[in-house]
């Protein structure tokens, strides 16, 4: 089962490598045909002139790409207003484990705003798999909570029996 899991972290890992390699190569695509126009645009129009038309030229690529992510995270019309979904089992029961945590206001946010707290996450996942130094820090601040978490599950655990 663990190589199973370990074969799926890699795919996923993989795949969040090769988003990362597109948009890297798509970048360096932008400034090449940037810069190619900019030569082009010299000789008869002159270095200052050239590099304005070239920069106004990427910030219309770059306005165009924040209205379509603006526009793509805009909410539709209005429709039906339907009562939400009952929670499922599995979700009531993390809510559960949840609320004396962290309380009822944040699991309402949460609620709310799944979609902005799964992009905090990602982005969150994204830093601490890029950084080193955060990896540490956060290991060396989060290592004294987990173990004793650790430790009060295995005497609730063990009071059980």
């Amino acid at each position: 089962m663990s190589v199973k899991l370990r074969g799926m972290l890699a795919g996923l890992f993989s795949l969040n490598a090769m988003i990362w390699l597109i948009m890297l190569i798509s970048l360096a695509a932008l400034l090449s045909l940037t810069a190619a126009a900019w030569i082009a645009m010299t000789p008869p129009l002159g270095a200052a002139l050239a590099a304005l038309i070239s920069g106004a030229g990427l910030l219309v690529v770059a306005a165009a790409l924040g209205y379509g992510l603006v526009r793509a995270n805009r909410p539709g019309p209005a429709r039906d207003e339907a009562p939400p979904p009952a929670p499922s089992p599995t979700e009531s029961v993390l809510e559960s484990g949840l609320r004396p945590l962290v309380g009822d206001q944040t699991l309402e946010w949460a609620r709310r705003n799944s979609g902005l707290l799964m992009i905090g996450a990602f982005t969150a996942g994204v830093a601490i798999a890029a950084s080193p130094t955060l990896r540490r820090a956060l290991t060396q601040v989060a290592g004294p909570v987990v173990t004793r978490k650790a430790v009060d599950t295995w005497r609730a655990f063990n009071q059980q029996d």
